[in-house]
């Protein structure tokens, strides 16, 4: 899927959170500024399931492709 956008055009956080979902991440809760959500299938560090991207990360991941 090719999610280029122009520099200028900043994605909503719903189609992130969207995005992130498709990959089979479920998002769990937001604990400002980060966005936390848990895949059982995969481990990031030390038997830990969860992702915690700030905003700009998660349109970064959206905007580039994780």
């Amino acid at each position: 899927m090719n999610r280029t956008l122009p520099s200028s055009k900043i994605p909503h956080v719903k189609d992130c959170i969207a995005y992130m979902e498709s990959l089979g991440w479920i998002f769990q809760y937001r604990n400002d500024p980060w966005y936390v959500f848990n895949n059982p299938n995969r481990t990031i560090w030390a038997g830990n399931h969860e992702l915690t991207p700030t905003i700009k990360e998660l349109r970064e991941m959206y905007k580039n492709g994780f």
